[in-house]
């Protein structure tokens, strides 16, 4: 067979040449800089993998919060909105503030008279003033673990986003709507109207799994110096209130200018 390649006058006989032609020689050299350059996008590829973890989990916000908390309620209905628009994705962490008393051994609001009065007109007011729906809570005392360990459970079985969504029913379930969200089957009422069933609902509130998770959750939270609600960490700086959100906007945009 006679190869038509540069160097006419040479016969290749293929798989007997003692020599490639200078066709096969380039054919070579081809296949070897493919080879090559598959080597390097890989590389590139896996670096960009890399660099786009480490940037997603540079652009995350930690937000603690208490179903008990009213300012947990308000905080939680601006804090997506809040850090989609500087870039960041928002981690929600439901604990039981309940169990910081250990740590935070002064007196509440709540146990002071005079104080509680004026955190009643404040809630109020703070509801009104920044356009959110609201309605004093009928059930004052209650068992926020059984919300808490709800929301551990849907996230489990469901993913981020429907924990999420079911967070935000709880929310307004008890500050809207007036419902004992301390009461399991007003908990697996609210999940089921979200096309959750009522029975793995049921059964995940109550598992020793979500409760283990719950108190891992609490202890992480009290490690990294989380102590009320609505609490958020930002690449570990803190700050605590509804009421300093707008200084976490500021660390955000000052975040993202710098960038």
């Amino acid at each position: 067979m006679i190869c038509l390649c540069v160097a006419p006058t040479q016969i290749c006989k293929r798989g007997t040449a003692t020599r490639w032609c200078t066709s096969h020689w380039i054919m070579a050299w081809v296949r070897a800089r493919i080879a090559v350059q598959n080597t390097a996008s890989k590389q590139a590829k896996k670096l960009q993998h890399t660099d786009l973890i480490k940037d997603f989990m540079n652009k995350r916000i930690d937000f603690y919060f208490d179903f008990t908390s009213p300012y947990g309620y308000f905080a939680s209905t601006r804090i997506n909105e809040l850090a989609s628009q500087y870039g960041h994705h928002v981690d929600w962490h439901p604990f039981v503030g309940e169990q910081f008393k250990p740590t935070n051994s002064g007196t509440g609001l709540s146990q002071i008279p005079v104080k509680l009065e004026y955190q009643k007109r404040d809630q109020t007011r703070t509801a009104q003033f920044n356009g959110i729906a609201y309605t004093e809570p009928s059930v004052q005392v209650l068992d926020a673990r059984y919300a808490s360990r709800a929301v551990m459970w849907a996230e489990n079985k469901f993913g981020e986003n429907r924990s999420i969504e079911l967070a935000q029913a709880i929310f307004k379930a008890y500050y809207v709507e007036g419902k004992n969200i301390g009461d399991t089957q007003t908990l697996v009422a609210i999940a089921q109207s979200l096309g959750m069933d009522a029975e793995e609902v049921s059964t995940g509130i109550s598992s020793a799994n979500t409760r283990e998770q719950l108190r891992a959750e609490i202890d992480l939270a009290t490690a990294k110096g989380v102590f009320g609600s609505p609490f958020f960490l930002l690449d570990g700086e803190p700050f605590w209130g509804f009421d300093r959100m707008d200084q976490l906007e500021a660390a955000l945009k000052r975040k993202t200018e710098a960038a």
